[in-house]
């Protein structure tokens, strides 16, 4: 029962009965659908009344002129779109046969975008809104359209139906659910994004593509650690080589006068039991597991390492 509802009551009908001569006709169940039909009645003829006296003949011509001219301004809006599109495409399609031209004469790889006019749907699904180089809002909902200017556009690999368009696709698990209506989403073209090199796999990974979404993930190569937050670290050995990204973070404390071997040299271990630095990673060193002298040492030799 609701909180409020009266859970007894002794209400008494027989003093209007003796003044006023009340005595009811009507059983509650027959009052209760007969008041039922009554308010439906009500409520048809409120709306009815309300619409009749908000809106006037001149207001309602009003309102279809309008839409009218919002209908004549977004197509003449689309229509010049386009032919500022085709005048792009016709420069673009001059300087690419020069750089494909330049690029076989001197082995330089150039992107296979075989399977680019033909798209996969993702029903819901976005991707970061950032990550898009066009943003269409007048075709939202128009996918013919949007096919075609994506397939006019050489570096378009995707486009959701609000309008944007992209020119690389983000791995699956970075999509978000976004859109309520099914006819709403992700078109991905079925180009294979790891030979296009239209992925942001860094060097630490490879890129894998996903049949099934036209998608890809990066996988970790043989020589680093795959980390939870998705990230590709260092496996850690005493002769091995330097990639660029450790140079990098070593050079940057160098140039900000940061001498942490020194620093660690002079200080102590702390231990902090049954406890874990969350995506702090730097370098993973499986062989020394348990091994507590070894991964001081090995801390030690590595300038940016600051705990085991």
């Amino acid at each position: 029962m609701p909180r409020g509802e009266l859970v007894q009551t002794w209400a008494d009908i027989s003093r209007a009965g003796r003044l006023l001569n009340y005595e009811p006709t009507i059983n509650l169940q027959t009052g209760i659908a007969l008041f039922v039909d009554w308010f439906k009645m009500y409520k048809k003829k409120r709306r009815s009344e309300e619409h009749d006296a908000s809106t006037t003949p001149a207001e309602e011509l009003y309102r279809k002129l309008k839409e009218e001219s919002e209908e004549r301004e977004r197509i003449y809006g689309i229509q010049r779109f386009l032919a500022d599109v085709e005048e792009q495409i016709a420069r673009q399609t001059v300087l690419k046969e020069k750089y494909r031209s330049w690029a076989n004469g001197n082995d330089v790889p150039v992107p296979d975008m075989t399977g680019k006019h033909n798209f996969t749907f993702h029903p819901h699904m976005m991707m970061r809104q950032t990550a898009a180089f066009v943003f269409l809002p007048y075709l939202a909902r128009d996918v013919k359209s949007l096919r075609q200017i994506c397939a006019w556009y050489e570096e378009c690999v995707a486009f959701s139906t609000d309008g944007h368009l992209f020119r690389s696709v983000k791995p699956k698990s970075e999509w978000k659910r976004q859109f309520n209506e099914t006819d709403e989403g992700l078109y991905v073209s079925e180009v294979d994004v790891c030979v296009a090199d239209l992925h942001n796999c860094n060097s630490r990974s490879t890129c894998v593509a996903d049949p099934e979404t036209k998608s890809f993930r990066c996988e970790c190569k043989s020589e680093y650690h795959a980390t939870a937050a998705g990230s590709c670290i260092p496996v850690y050995t005493a002769d091995r080589e330097k990639d660029e990204q450790e140079k990098q973070d070593e050079m940057t404390d160098i140039f900000n006068g940061v001498n942490i071997t020194q620093m660690k040299t002079a200080a102590k271990w702390l231990i902090y039991k049954d406890r874990f630095s969350a995506e702090g990673d730097y370098m993973m060193a499986p062989q020394l597991r348990g091994d507590v002298e070894g991964l001081k040492q090995a801390c030690m030799d590595l300038k940016v390492c600051i705990g085991r």
